[in-house]
């Protein structure tokens, strides 16, 4: 297994090489991959046993080897000749997409409600094959063929543990169906039915037992090797596939999570994300490729350390993903490009291992909001969490999301402020512990639908945390594009024009708002609404007019604890329209709600992105930040991605409307000057401020209870260090 205190670089190379050319793999080249691997700083190499094609990469006795290798063990080889080079291998498995298999056992292939085999047709055409029938048993005859055959790997790495689009009704799928619930596959995916939801938990629990099973049998054998799985985050704007990554991680002895799109929010998110699924360093990775998946263009080098720095900053372990050429070589140039990534990597090693993130505003993301409120239009609840991420970074408030295992008072003590968008699947212990939460002090901002539903998309007939909240569902406003009115004198509205009203672009509800519910701003409804009615009165949105008197952002306080909810969605808008005004709206109602400063504030643009970790340290007598036992350091990371795009034409969409495509790549990065940097903290918890890995000495000031450091400059990513 790898050494957890420890930052690795990893690369992984795609070897997804069919047989039908007999000059396919004949460069391969063990001696040549080591060389590049380590040429480019790689510490852990994913070397292939079999690719989506059912190839394996060595001699197979349950399975096909690929046929140019005519009986030779590349797999062997390949791991012999890193291990000389001292770098660590991961053997890739590639599950449920066999080409080989599927052709030769057609009752494996996964098939639609049609009965027609699943072709993977958003990235190719590669059948998929079910684990329900017997492709199961292959994949683990397998599975026990290489942890008992290569004893020099680390670990084990399933790829593709998943169903394809629409999900698979086989024939073994609907005996094993019919067998445990007596009923037969309904004919379409659907949350909205309780018998529609019993087929998706029922496809999600088989994926989770062969996982379950597949670990089993790996350890038995392996006991020190690392076993995971391609964990496919929640946050993706794309078919459910079947996991629950927040029950199925508990199998994994590491996280890997793919952050491929090339808008740099998704960098911050999915490590992010990363790390509410482990308390091991999680694995984020990404492609070296300009284009949408392999374009065998190398991305700038500006572009790859951005993308390897921020999941550093993170606390994630940076991956390359490379694909081979079709005879078995790599590109040695891309292999060039990332040597002095993976030094800037490792040079900051020292200040990124063993170290917890600071604590102040926790945003809750929801899959069951995702599934039952959103149903097949993920978007509708997606663009509400990452807006609602989006704008905290943007912010630079430190920000961990909670998964719905984290909904417990014991968990949620330690943030000072709980963040529900449009949260609308929430269930009665939940919603308990939310409330006891802010009764004791916690600050609560809340938007749209928030426990609206219970975790199984049933609607209640009010708000489960009405009384929490202050306000009673009442009904929807039928207006597809609504306003805000603020009113004078409230901290919601700083630094907004009171006098101006604020367009959501979003419908809202019409709520009451209870006794001791105070009122920030009310609804204003447009002229006409393109979207519903058949006249216009501009080109554009109608231009605001009628005045409601609805709440449409309420404050309260809630025994110990501040309560903001926000009647509409400005957390969507602000991902679909980057409407600054909407994210200054969130941003003060985190702050308002929370009653106190972040622990360390950043003065600077939206492109950079600010975290902060605590960090053990080995010496003695050294005081700490935060907390009131001595021995750690504060190390705040500043990220920057104020990015020069060589290319800013959007002419597709990956994942839906607001997101940007991939083939935007970063040409340079801007420097940033003269940043303000605010930590708050007595004089007595600093004797040296200083860069790293720099290693540049600061000047400090200390006043008030906050220390204030000027960062001179930071080019891509650099540590400001607080002993």
């Amino acid at each position: 297994m790898l050494d957890p205190n420890t930052v690795h670089v990893h690369l992984h190379p795609d070897m997804h090489t069919p047989d039908w050319d007999p000059r396919f793999m004949r460069a391969a080249d063990p001696q040549q991959i080591a060389e590049l691997a380590a040429r480019a700083g790689g510490t852990v190499f994913w070397a292939f046993a079999k690719c989506v094609h059912g190839s394996a990469y060595y001699p197979t006795r349950a399975g096909h080897q690929h046929e140019t290798l005519a009986g030779r063990d590349l797999l062997a080889e390949v791991i012999s000749a890193l291990r000389a080079k001292d770098i660590a291998s991961v053997i890739y498995y590639c599950t449920c997409n066999d080409t080989w298999a599927a052709d030769r056992n057609p009752d494996w292939s996964q098939r639609n409600s049609k009965g027609q085999a699943l072709p993977e047709v958003s990235i190719n055409d590669f059948p998929w094959t079910c684990l329900n029938s017997p492709y199961r048993q292959r994949v683990l005859e397998q599975l026990h063929e290489l942890a008992h055959g290569y004893d020099e790997a680390v670990g084990i790495f399933l790829d593709r543990v998943d169903w394809g689009p629409g999900g698979c009704y086989c024939d073994y799928c609907q005996r094993a169906f019919k067998i445990e619930t007596g009923h037969p596959l309904p004919t379409r995916e659907q949350w909205q039915t309780p018998l529609g939801r019993t087929f998706m938990l029922w496809r999600s629990r088989v994926l989770h037992e062969f996982l379950r099973e597949a670990q089993s049998l790996v350890k038995a054998a392996q006991p020190d090797w690392a076993f995971s799985h391609n964990v496919y985050p929640e946050t993706r704007e794309i078919e459910w596939v079947g996991q629950w990554p927040e029950r199925d991680v508990h199998i994994d002895d590491e996280v890997l999570v793919e952050a491929f799109g090339d808008y740099t929010f998704e960098w911050m998110r999915n490590a992010t994300y990363a790390r509410a699924l482990t308390k091991q360093r999680p694995i984020i990775s990404f492609g070296r490729f300009v284009g949408p998946m392999w374009d065998w263009t190398t991305k700038p080098q500006a572009h790859l350390m951005a993308q390897c720095l921020t999941p550093l900053a993170n606390g994630c372990d940076p991956m390359m993903i490379d694909s081979f050429y079709p005879d078995g070589s790599l590109d040695p140039d891309a292999y060039a490009e990332m040597a002095p990534v993976s030094a800037a990597v490792r040079a900051r090693s020292p200040w990124c291992v063993a170290a917890d993130p600071l604590q102040y505003a926790a945003i809750h993301l929801s899959l069951p909001s995702r599934l039952y409120y959103a149903d097949d239009q993920p978007a509708e609840y997606l663009h509400d969490f990452n807006g609602a991420f989006k704008a905290l970074a943007d912010g630079h408030l430190l920000t961990d999301i909670a998964l719905g295992r984290d909904l417990a008072a014991d968990n949620l003590a330690a943030y000072r402020v709980l963040v529900l968008p449009n949260a609308a699947c929430l269930s009665d212990d939940q919603i308990a512990a939310i409330a006891q939460y802010v009764e004791q002090g916690g600050g609560l901002v809340a938007t749209h639908s928030t426990s609206l539903y219970d975790e199984q998309g049933n609607r209640r007939l009010d708000f489960g945390l009405s009384e929490v909240l202050g306000v009673s569902y009442r009904e929807a406003i039928n207006f597809n594009t609504t306003f805000l009115q603020l009113e004078s004198g409230n901290e919601i509205g700083a630094g907004l024009p009171a006098a101006t009203p604020l367009s959501l672009a979003t419908t809202q509800w019409k709520v009451e708002a209870q006794a001791g519910t105070e009122t920030a701003a009310t609804v204003l409804l447009p002229m006409v609404d393109y979207g519903i009615a058949p006249r216009r009165i501009t080109w554009g949105d109608p231009p605001p007019e009628m005045p409601t008197g609805h709440p449409a952002v309420t404050t309260r306080q809630h025994g110990k604890g501040r309560v903001v909810y926000i009647a509409g969605l400005p957390e969507r808008a602000y991902f679909q329209r980057h409407y600054i005004h909407c994210r200054r709206l969130i941003l003060n109602a985190v702050r308002w709600a929370a009653a106190a400063e972040p622990p360390v504030t950043l003065e600077g643009g939206a492109g950079l992105k600010l975290t902060a970790f605590r960090q053990p340290l080995a010496e003695s007598g050294i005081a700490s930040v935060g907390k009131d036992n001595a021995g750690s350091r504060l190390v705040v990371h500043i990220v920057n991605l104020q990015a020069v795009p060589g290319h800013d034409i959007k002419h597709g969409q990956m994942g839906g409307a607001g997101q940007l495509n991939w083939a935007n790549p970063i040409e340079e990065i801007v420097p940033a000057h003269d940043l303000l940097l605010r930590i708050a903290a007595p004089a007595s918890a600093a004797t040296r401020v200083y860069l790293a890995p720099e290693g540049e000495e600061l000047d400090f000031e200390s006043e008030g209870g906050e220390i204030r450091v000027r960062v001179p400059t930071v080019h891509y990513h650099t540590m400001v260090v607080v002993e």
